[in-house]
This record gives C-alpha cells, structure tokens and sequence, in this order.
C-alpha cells in the first residue's frame, strides 16, 4: 500500500490588527496624561497676587466689624459705621470694598435693605451713595437728637475759622 500524501500544514491563524508594541503603547498613554496635566492647572503653580493677598487678609479684617441687625435698641448706626470705617481705613479698602466687606456684617432687617437696595441701585458700586441710603433706613429718633444737641452745642472758638469749627 502506498502511503498517502501529507496533508497541508494547517493554515496559521489570522494575526489580530496591528496594535503598537507595548512599549510604544505605554509612550502614548503617557504621552496623554502629561496632555491632560498640562491643561489641567495645578492649585500650587497659581500665582499670588496682591489681590488674592488682601482678600485672605480682608477675611480676618471683617470679622471684626460687628454684626449690625437694625434692631431698635440694640448698635446705633453711626456707631456701626465708625466701627467699620476704622477696620476699612486700617486694611486700605476702596469704597467698592467698603460696600462689599461691610454688608457681608449685615444681617436680619439690615441684610434684607442691603439685597433691596442693590437690586434697585443704579450704581452698586457708589459708597457714599449706599451709606447714605443705610443712614436714612437706620438712624433712630435718639441719634436725630443726639446729632441735634451737638450742633447746638457747637460754639466757634475767637481764633477758629468756620472751616475749622466744622473739621473739629
């Protein structure tokens, strides 16, 4: 008997799509990372500037502004106000600053005015004009009176110029 032919060898199988070598692999993915790194910014790489300086340092500065409620008989408001002029004078604030460190103070009646009046505020960044208006809504009978009783009590010395009466 004769022996038969070999068979084919068999057909080997089909390779799978051509993927990188790993180690080129490993190239891309970190290659990938160190592109989301870069675009994502680092809290530490920030730089200070003195803006965010006076904001940390201005965080410290206003709590030491009293709370002002607007309650009858508790703080009168120019007392509030000279309190909180003294600790904006010492941290250097401008009067946009004023505006917004010393109604961060307010709560209650007064919190409730401030959101009123920056909601119909023509300029919210007017100082003198929100002062004014805090003023108006706050000052009690007895500071009226008070306020009174000093101006006539006020005498103009021999030697003293109008201007300087007023000043003192």
């Amino acid at each position: 008997m004769t022996p038969a032919p070999p068979s084919p060898p068999p057909k080997p199988p089909t390779p799978p799509p051509a993927t990188p070598p790993p180690s080129n692999l490993q190239q891309q993915i970190q290659a990938v990372r160190g592109g989301l790194r870069a675009t994502t910014p680092n809290p530490d790489d920030v730089p200070v500037t003195k803006s965010h300086l006076r904001e940390l340092y201005s965080q410290d500065e206003r709590k030491s502004i009293p709370v002002f409620k607007g309650k009858r008989g508790e703080q009168l408001i120019n007392n509030w106000l000279k309190d909180a002029e003294r600790v904006a004078q010492s941290a250097g604030w401008t009067p946009k600053d004023k505006i917004k460190y010393f109604s961060d103070r307010l709560r209650g009646d007064a919190a409730d005015w401030h959101s009123d009046y920056m909601d119909r505020a023509t300029n919210r960044d007017d100082y003198e004009a929100w002062e004014k208006a805090l003023i108006n809504r706050f000052l009690t009978e007895s500071e009226v009176e008070n306020l009174r009783k000093q101006l006539n009590e006020l005498r103009q010395g021999p030697d003293q110029s109008t201007q300087l009466l007023l000043v003192d």
